[in-house]
């Protein structure tokens, strides 16, 4: 069978149609329009019972008891170790996917015609694409977890007070990524702002003035809302030390806050 005969028919068509949403989705994300975490979920796994006994017979007992968590599950099991919660969720579902969509093109081009094509061998290869994807999707998400938890860890409020390029179309309070300097390749952050049209557009000049830690994404309020206006083009120096001192500023309310 020919390769495009093998992944337009069942059961490899819906691993096919499935990594096609992903590549959509990748390349919005690349072009601005959408979000790399507007899937995303935490998950919590741990169970953690406290007992607290205080028994007053002349004397005074207290008694602390943590009751050890039970046995997670095995999908638990399954979407802790692919990272769910701390890898962004739309590159491990383009993992998982694609490599359910190998299995099953494998298993389409080789088993099935061996087997005859019954119906029962489709659904086998397709639940059984699905099955192994999910183990060996763990090679490429596992090691992602820690990259994704030392970007927030050196990150974080210590950001709060510098300025960002915009490279979403639009920022609101519920969607937008911006990029900053960090002297290498720029360092990726997503970006929320509460001020309604406030003119936030691919290439516009931000400032960080909050971190959500909770939802992990930074608050911030457009650079010409900030800035004194200003119709003469030399006063490019003056525009600068204003930007560093509204910076500081903001640095400083932070740390007296904290």
């Amino acid at each position: 069978m020919a390769f495009l005969d093998i992944i337009l028919a069942f059961p490899t068509a819906i691993y096919t149609a499935l990594f096609g949403l992903a590549l959509l989705y990748w390349a919005m994300v690349i072009i601005g329009l959408l979000d790399l975490d507007m899937f995303d979920f935490d998950l919590d796994f741990e169970v953690d019972v406290d007992l607290d006994v205080d028994v007053d017979v002349d004397v005074d007992v207290d008694a602390d008891v943590d009751a050890p968590a039970s046995s997670p599950g095995f999908l638990v099991t399954v979407l802790s170790a692919l990272g769910i919660g701390k890898v962004p969720f739309m590159i491990i579902y383009t993992a998982v996917i694609f490599i359910a969509w190998v299995i099953a093109y494998m298993g389409a081009s080789m088993l099935l015609p061996f087997l005859g094509n019954p119906g029962w061998a489709q659904a086998l290869v397709l639940a059984g694409a699905f099955l192994c994807a999910l183990p060996l999707s763990t090679i490429f998400t596992r090691p992602l977890k820690d990259v994704f938890e030392v970007t927030v860890k050196d990150s974080g409020e210590k950001l709060v007070g510098q300025s960002v390029i915009i490279q979403t179309s639009t920022v609101d309070s519920k969607f937008g990524t911006a990029i900053m300097d960090d002297g290498a390749a720029g360092l990726r952050i997503n970006v929320r702002c509460d001020v309604e049209n406030n003119g936030l557009k691919k290439g516009s000049e931000a400032l960080i003035i909050g971190f959500d830690d909770d939802k992990n994404h930074y608050h911030v309020e457009p650079m010409h809302n900030l800035l004194p206006s200003s119709d003469d083009e030399d006063d490019d120096i003056a525009e600068q030390e204003a930007q560093a001192q509204i910076a500081e500023e903001v640095a400083q309310t932070v740390e007296s806050g904290g």
